[in-house]
């Protein structure tokens, strides 16, 4: 479970913060990204909790 966690969790502030080749993606095309990937790279129900807390 940790590391599905910290895969969400990295994922999530590399996408939110860009890196040095590839810049930031905006907060909606995240949420797409992580919807995409929900049950093949993430695990959906941490998905979910993500999306849920981002609405907040």
């Amino acid at each position: 479970m940790l590391s599905r966690i910290t895969s969400v969790s990295d994922d999530y502030e590399v996408m939110g913060s860009g890196r040095a080749y590839k810049g930031a993606m905006p907060l909606d095309e995240i949420k797409a990204q992580f919807k995409r990937c929900s049950g093949k790279q993430f695990d959906p129900e941490l998905v979910t909790i993500l999306l849920e807390l981002l609405e907040k």
